[in-house]
């Protein structure tokens, strides 16, 4: 898995996190606290989404501006890990489903 470098930007008084976690999106490039990698905000963006409507209610209602901003910082700052994080593994995903009772269903896991 490649090493991705993280970073953090502060917009309109909030710090976002742009993170790189193993086991996680397949370490891809993503906001703290979230499994939404920057290549799903670049990918909305480029089709023509302002930041707006990514945040809307269609697609990342729980997500503000600022992260949103944040994400599309990172990828103008680091484009060649964005574009890696975004092509297709290698590598086939290990998949595991198991009953939460809690939830009072099944879960799916995914492993890297």
């Amino acid at each position: 898995m490649p090493e991705y470098p993280e970073a953090s930007y502060s917009i309109n008084d909030e710090v976002i996190d742009i993170v790189s976690t193993k086991g996680k999106l397949g370490g891809a490039p993503r906001i703290d606290g979230h499994r939404i990698a920057v290549y799903h905000i670049l990918g909305h963006y480029r089709t023509g989404s302002s930041v707006e409507e990514i945040t809307g209610n269609e697609i990342y209602p729980h997500l503000s501006e600022a992260q949103v901003k944040g994400a599309l910082h990172y990828a103008i700052d680091y484009p060649e890990a964005v574009e890696l994080a975004s092509k297709p593994r290698d590598t086939p995903l290990k998949l595991a489903v198991s009953y939460n009772t809690q939830r009072g269903g099944p879960t799916l896991s995914v492993f890297d």
